[in-house]
């Protein structure tokens, strides 16, 4: 008796159902060779890469120090060392760390290099370097280089740098149309005819992430333990400081509610801060809020504005520097 069914009819015997149960992978492995003959064998889906990352964007802000002294064409000749010479390569280090939410994507002390590409006598400002760079990277926690630009949007062109050094330290800017004689970025004249062509290791110098990096996030989760804070810190650090001026005025400072002191010119105050979000305030003006991490170090310069007082914070490295000459201010009498 044929076991193949009558076209339009049930078998009638009782083991063809086992029959068919049996054949059915047979016909399909018959049916997959031949489809692989031919070149149309299904795709089998690869595993795909881990699909969490960390994003950092482009035009992310990175404050940077100058790891080493440049100098470029000196018009007083010193033995202050080698004027740099054009394909020279400069170390920087990341001035304080910059987080994608609570990640650590650049660590403090982070490599980068930056590429001497013109050297020449500066001719057309007082603060002028006379000395061409081009930036090239910086090292993510991931041992990866992020590439990096002057300004905040842009390409990564070249660009000429002038040097600006007050109260908050030595800092590098790109050059502009106007030469700055005057004001908060004036040099000091008595190191201008011998320095304007140098940049002082431990000089600050924003740069920005040049378009978008995609990290991998268990490589920067890993690398955490390396780069985080301590795990002994249990608070975040808060400096309020004064720079020179009006000097006969001393601003009692309150933080959530709490006085905490007055500060005089060229004096701070520093207070621990568990993590979170706290109020500091000039007494009777609008509170401002400062929201920390633990590990974390955050500076408010306490500056006039106008005939009033206010609260202005401003990045790690300025604090740093800004609080360099200045004194612990006085404690509150009980």
């Amino acid at each position: 008796m044929s076991l193949r069914s009558v076209p339009g009819k049930r078998s009638a015997h009782p083991n063809t159902g086992i029959w068919v149960c049996l054949a059915v992978p047979f016909i399909l492995a018959s049916l997959l060779r031949a489809q692989e003959a031919t070149g149309t064998a299904p795709a089998v889906a690869e595993p795909g890469p881990n699909p969490r990352v960390v994003t950092v964007p482009d035009g992310t802000p990175v404050e940077m120090r100058f790891a080493q002294a440049v100098r470029g064409k000196m018009l007083n000749p010193v033995d202050v060392g080698a004027e740099a010479q054009s394909g020279d390569q400069v170390r920087l280090v990341a001035a304080s760390d910059v987080r994608i939410g609570n990640l650590i994507v650049i660590a403090e002390g982070a490599l980068a290099q930056v590429t001497v590409v013109k050297v020449k006598r500066p001719m057309t400002s007082l603060n002028a370097t006379g000395l061409g760079l081009q930036l090239d990277w910086v090292e993510d926690v991931t041992g990866a280089h992020l590439p990096l630009r002057i300004l905040p949007k842009g390409k990564p062109e070249p660009f000429m740098l002038k040097i600006i050094s007050g109260s908050a330290g030595v800092v590098a800017r790109p050059e502009t149309l106007r030469s700055d004689l005057a004001g908060k970025d004036a040099v000091a004249f008595n190191e201008i005819w011998r320095t304007r062509s140098y940049i002082p290791a431990g000089t600050r110098f924003m740069v920005y992430v040049h378009g978008e990096a995609v990290l991998d996030a268990i490589k920067v989760e890993q690398a955490q333990d390396r780069v985080s804070f301590s795990q002994f810190d249990t608070t975040a650090d808060l400096t309020i400081y004064r720079t020179k001026g009006h000097g006969s005025d001393r601003p009692r400072i309150l933080c959530d509610g709490n006085l905490v002191g007055r500060i005089g010119e060229r004096q701070y105050l520093h207070m621990d801060l568990a993590p979170g979000t706290h109020t500091c305030q000039v007494e009777n003006r609008r509170p401002r809020e400062v929201t920390v991490q633990i590990g974390q170090a955050y500076f408010l310069h306490l500056q006039r504005s106008g005939s009033d007082w206010e609260l202005k914070p401003v990045s790690e490295g300025e604090g740093e520097d800004s609080i360099e000459n200045a004194d612990p201010a006085p404690k509150l009498q009980p």
